[in-house]
């Protein structure tokens, strides 16, 4: 009688589990790094990253013979707009971590209002093509 009852528990148990696994449970996936972010330091951080992922798939997309060429031409003026608003953020960022006061504090609020719509285009384009 134990044998049947401990394939049954078993049987039971491995019927749960992934049941169990897909219940949204201390879920921890973030789907917007910048929206996540709490301080300035935090937002220019995921900012800077999330423009050198969306670089990276920008750059396997333009390779991708399939790419049709209204896409990559997108993506190229998408990315040329981005690319010296990125610089100037790399810029502020690292003088703000250096401590330069409340004027780099400025500047660094600056250049991710200046940063920040450029890299919601080029993460726009990348949607459309996912």
């Amino acid at each position: 009688m134990h044998r049947p009852l401990r394939v049954l528990a078993l049987a039971l148990a491995l019927a749960v589990t992934p049941a169990c696994a897909s219940l949204p449970f201390g879920e921890t996936r973030i789907e917007n790094p910048i929206a996540a972010a709490r301080t300035l330091d935090q937002r220019a951080y995921a900012l800077l990253q999330t423009y050198a992922a969306g670089l990276e798939e920008a750059a396997d997309l333009a390779r991708d013979p399939s790419t049709p060429a209204n896409v990559r031409h997108a993506l190229a003026r998408a990315e040329a707009r981005a690319a010296p608003a990125i610089e100037a953020l790399y810029a502020a960022f690292s003088l703000y971590r250096a401590g330069a006061g409340p004027e780099a504090e400025a500047g660094l609020r600056s250049a991710l209002a200046d940063a920040e719509p450029t890299v919601g285009d080029l993460q726009s384009i990348l949607r459309s093509r996912r």
